[in-house]
């Protein structure tokens, strides 16, 4: 009996892990609508990786030229935004042009949303990440600036 409680526990905080980000609403913009499309390049990394950055997954999304596609990012994001425990954001001109998001843990990981609308700056990219693993806000933040 303790074998198969044990067992299920690990199953489920295995589970736990590969679906951290399942329940966030940006989770749709990692997928099928950007990943053929010649404009946008999708990212997903997780496992040994990682781990020199304390992270156990990282997802970006970057998409060139397409300045009006913040109007499809902001709305989505913006929902994720709003279950933020810590926030860090910028506006020009009325729109958003920076986001750094601090989210619930999962299985004692961090969780972190960023976000950057360069086309409001005069180079056509925007950029969306999510973040999971040990390292701290200040330690993501400093890599995300050394980049």
């Amino acid at each position: 009996m303790k074998r198969i409680i044990m067992c299920s526990l690990m199953l489920a905080a295995c589970l736990g892990l590969a679906f951290a980000q399942k329940g966030l609403a940006i989770n749709e913009l990692f997928g099928k609508r950007y990943t053929d499309d010649k404009q946008a390049i999708v990212t997903s990394i997780k496992g040994s990786t990682l781990e020199p950055y304390d992270l156990s997954r990282y997802k970006s999304l970057t998409v060139n030229n397409r300045p009006a596609e913040a109007k499809t990012i902001e709305p989505i994001l913006a929902k994720d935004a709003a279950i933020a425990i810590d926030s860090e954001t910028s506006y020009r001109d009325g729109q958003l042009y920076y986001a750094f998001y601090s989210l619930p843990r999962i299985d004692s990981e961090n969780r972190y949303i960023f976000y950057l609308n360069q086309s409001l700056a005069g180079k056509d990219k925007i950029i969306l990440m999510y973040l999971q693993g040990y390292a701290s806000a200040n330690q993501v933040k400093k890599m995300l600036k050394s980049n």
